[in-house]
């Protein structure tokens, strides 16, 4: 059995497009961050039934503030691409993504990343210090529903 078929988590699929290649047709390197972006958009609005408005009527926001990305093959012109995210618990008002990018045809590892996230005030702008209570009834119904989606923080004690 293949890593990609024994890969629990949130999946995303996408095909590569023409404007995301270089000229010899393979994805360039910047692209694979808007990809891990569209993959917790929609994990936001499937798993946390959160969308783009709805982060700032809650008055928060979550601000990418590390990304990590290590490349291990290349993608290619209209390859159909998998992601397979997991939210990473931890205790520290600070959400973590990991990722892996596979190419489905070959079931090939394409990219690991992992994406932090502060939890900041849409009104003051400043990093909040405790866990919205609107984010932790959220993350706490989709745990209970999908729990293979979520890992605890290898790096970090887990909690939302």
């Amino acid at each position: 059995m293949s890593q990609l078929a024994q890969e629990s988590g949130f999946r995303h699929t996408l095909r590569v497009r023409f404007h995301e290649v270089d000229s010899m047709q393979v994805v360039h390197h910047s692209m694979y961050l808007q990809w891990l972006e569209a993959c917790r958009w929609e994990f936001a609005r499937d798993v946390l039934d959160l969308g783009p408005s709805d982060f700032n009527e809650l008055g928060f926001a979550l601000p990418v503030v590390r990304a990590q990305l290590d490349y291990v093959e290349p993608a290619t012109l209209d390859s159909d691409i998998l992601i397979v995210m997991h939210y990473l618990l931890q205790e520290k008002v600070m959400v973590s993504f990991r990722y892996r990018v596979y190419d489905q045809a070959t079931g090939k590892l394409i990219m690991r990343a992992r994406t932090d996230h502060a939890m900041m005030s849409v009104e003051t702008r400043k990093l909040l210090i405790q866990w919205p209570e609107a984010w932790v009834s959220r993350t706490g119904r989709a745990v209970e529903q999908h729990p293979n989606y979520f890992l605890p923080d290898e790096k970090k004690s887990t909690r939302r």
